[in-house]
């Protein structure tokens, strides 16, 4: 409705069917207040777009045909510029006038019109299995399915009670490393306290701060990958990305894409925007370093062989938007305690 009613550039019909008009008037009428805005209780339980017309009509200066359909007659009108135009035909009067155009109107059948009409008619996008390949993907969606093909299927929600699932948890973690303050993580204590605080000022719910392992927080808090961090010239958290990417890319990196089946039809040049968030970039002498955090109860090279691809494309990104390339990358396994260098 928005796109029809705004690119009109001189003139714009809109044609509309009703059993009864003084029916629908009146029930567009209900739409309104008695001050004469719309009313969104009302707006939402509407029918059709036809409604929505119909009451703003009302309060066209044009259209007191309308009004007094609808016996409203003191609805206040509101200035504007355009001018409406109000035809009601009935049906009635439509068939005698198409049976006046048939008897009337003799059509001269032209041959090279309907070779072109035929033409248009049969005509077939040359991409389009390319419709079929979104424009925009997560970086995190495709990781997902990755590991998918070798975790089995969780619990539906309804199985598990009130107790938070391991993916639920492994949610809540990382947005606690999101949030924290690292100046708070030096003792089991001080997380104690910083779960706390940011329980306080309601960026986590008082029933997610159980699920936070402080022991393994504390642990990672005692890796040199912390302390470089803690020492870092400038560190980024949540680093959101955006990054062109041809589909053929895609689908050698992660080959078990569902939405990517498409690029067999095609030759792979599509460029799609590939979406991401990098947990964490630092800045040490120069250089730039990613870190991303995984809560899979996995062993340190199966994180590498599940991640190494992701983690390459978090650094093709940062070096695009930073113009300098990445030295190194690396995982964070909260399950074992495994820091993990990808090069």
């Amino acid at each position: 409705l928005y796109v029809a009613m705004t690119r009109a550039k001189e003139k714009l019909i809109c044609v509309s069917t009703v059993s009864t008009l003084e029916k629908a008037v009146q029930k567009a009428l209900e739409i309104l207040r008695p001050d004469g805005t719309l009313s969104p209780q009302r707006l939402v339980r509407a029918g059709s777009y036809q409604e929505w017309l119909l009451a703003c009509l009302l309060r066209h200066p044009s259209c007191g045909k309308l009004r007094k359909m609808a016996g409203a007659e003191d609805v206040s009108t509101l200035p504007t510029e355009y001018a409406v135009q109000l035809n009601v035909i009935k049906a009635q009067n439509i068939e005698v006038k198409n049976k006046k155009i048939q008897e009337e109107v003799q059509v001269k059948r032209s041959l090279p019109l309907l070779k072109e009409i035929q033409k248009r008619i049969d005509f077939t996008y040359p991409l389009e299995s390319s419709i079929y390949i979104p424009s925009k993907r997560a970086v995190s969606e495709l990781a997902e399915q990755e590991v998918h093909q070798t975790q089995s299927v969780k619990k539906p929600d309804f199985a598990q009670g009130k107790v938070f699932s391991p993916a639920q948890k492994g949610t809540i973690l990382h947005k606690f490393m999101q949030i924290a303050n690292f100046n708070n993580l030096c003792s089991t204590t001080d997380i104690e306290n910083e779960i706390e605080r940011l329980v306080q000022q309601k960026y986590l719910l008082e029933e997610e701060k159980n699920t936070i392992d402080m022991e393994k927080i504390f642990q990672f808090s005692r890796t040199s990958i912390f302390s470089r961090i803690s020492k870092a010239e400038q560190v980024w958290r949540e680093l959101r990305f955006n990054l062109l990417i041809t589909q053929k890319e895609l689908e050698i990196l992660f080959p078990n894409d569902e939405k990517g089946l498409a690029t067999s039809l095609i030759d792979g040049s599509e460029k799609i925007v590939l979406q991401g968030m990098a947990d964490l970039v630092f800045k040490e002498n120069e250089h730039y370093y990613i870190l991303d955090y995984k809560t899979d109860h996995a062993n340190a090279e199966t994180l590498r062989q599940r991640y190494t691809d992701q983690l390459k494309l978090y650094a093709r990104a940062v070096t695009q938007i930073f113009h300098r390339p990445v030295d190194a990358c690396y995982l964070y396994g909260f399950a074992y305690g495994n820091l993990i260098e990808i090069s």
